[in-house]
């Protein structure tokens, strides 16, 4: 036999630990039945020494149960220095990104809505960019003038300027995990108003955004917000009926 350390495939390794146990952990015999099983020349190389030694030693301390592996896991992870963890996990969420590819191009654009000088009323509102081809969160909306196409929602100033905006990618829309615990309707404000730093200022939207805590986190930051709601985000409160109010009130 020739024994060298080579390449094995894992089909290999298996049957190696097998024979291993089977031949009363006797490395020769293991050897030999690896010969015998693959139908080797005595001239071919099969698994030396410390690399059966090492597939069995691995073998035995392999995790067992769920709790095991995540242990295993942990270590593993604490191992990797933390520069080169946050890269990974850089990249990780990088790849997430559904808009990867042009994201260069849209992060320039987005740097230069945030230079331009600010008015002191705002809207919040979807625009969608025209796209008719394949890809996973293109939106149809059909009171858009543009139907198809890729959703971004806008802080705009009341001349129709953009000073922020964020593109909708569905579950990983760019949210910030402490905007998320009220929504992704009214998060989407938040993060958006953030680029908001002028006093005295007024922000609209519509009811799709309107929360009664949104509303409150707004005044909190003296924005003062204005929007249409839904009666049953608002905790059903008593208001007078579209009817009722054509009834008592006269046109004029």
């Amino acid at each position: 036999m020739k024994i060298v350390t080579t390449l094995w495939s894992g089909e290999q390794c298996g049957f190696v630990i097998e024979a291993f146990f089977k031949n009363a952990e006797c490395v020769i015999a293991t050897q030999k039945a690896f010969c015998t099983r693959l139908s080797l020349n005595p001239n071919e190389s099969v698994p030396d020494r410390k690399t059966i030694l090492n597939w069995v030693q691995n073998f035995k301390h392999r995790p067992r149960t769920i709790e095991e592996l995540k242990e295993a896991i942990r270590q593993e992870i604490s191992a990797i220095p933390l520069d080169m963890l946050a890269k990974m996990m850089d990249n990780f969420r990088e790849r997430l990104h559904m808009f990867w590819k042009v994201r260069p191009l849209y992060e320039v654009i987005r740097k230069y809505c945030a230079s331009l000088q600010l008015e002191s009323t705002f809207r919040v509102d979807e625009q969608m960019v025209p796209f008719k081809g394949q890809l996973n969160v293109k939106q149809y909306i059909k009171n858009k003038p543009t139907k198809w196409g890729v959703k971004l929602f806008c802080l705009c100033g009341i001349s129709g300027m953009i000073y922020s905006f964020i593109i909708y990618q569905g579950s990983t829309t760019e949210i910030r995990p402490e905007y998320s615990q009220f929504g992704q309707s009214a998060s989407l404000v938040m993060q958006l108003s953030e680029r908001i730093n002028v006093s005295n200022c007024t922000l609209f939207f519509d009811n799709y955004f309107s929360t009664f805590r949104l509303f409150e986190w707004l005044k909190n930051r003296n924005i003062y917000a204005a929007g249409t709601i839904r009666v049953d985000k608002f905790m059903k409160p008593s208001f007078t009926t579209d009817k009722e109010i054509k009834k008592h009130h006269s046109r004029g």
